[in-house]
């Protein structure tokens, strides 16, 4: 082997881990904007839970809200006879 060739290999190997020192920073890049995506995605997730909780309350909130008012004025109207002098 001359001294020659044995340049042209060295630098062939040095521009070889170059492209591999920029491979290496590129994914290390793309890694980090896959993880604040999760991140993101993660906490969306959690208010859509929150919000799936709110909604799977409010028909029974309701219910509660019709009976108390049937209740009311079933009250009422007893109260109603009453003071009349219907019983």
């Amino acid at each position: 082997m001359d001294f020659e060739s044995l340049e042209v290999r060295i630098s062939k190997c040095e521009e070889d881990i170059r492209n591999l020192y920029h491979k290496t920073n590129r994914i290390d890049k793309t890694q980090s904007e896959v993880t604040t995506k999760i991140d993101n995605v993660l906490v969306e997730l959690g208010r859509l839970r929150e919000s799936i909780e709110t909604l799977k309350t409010r028909p029974g909130k309701m219910w509660d809200k019709l009976i108390y008012g049937i209740v009311g004025a079933a009250a009422a109207a007893l109260v109603s006879i009453i003071i009349n002098g219907g019983i």
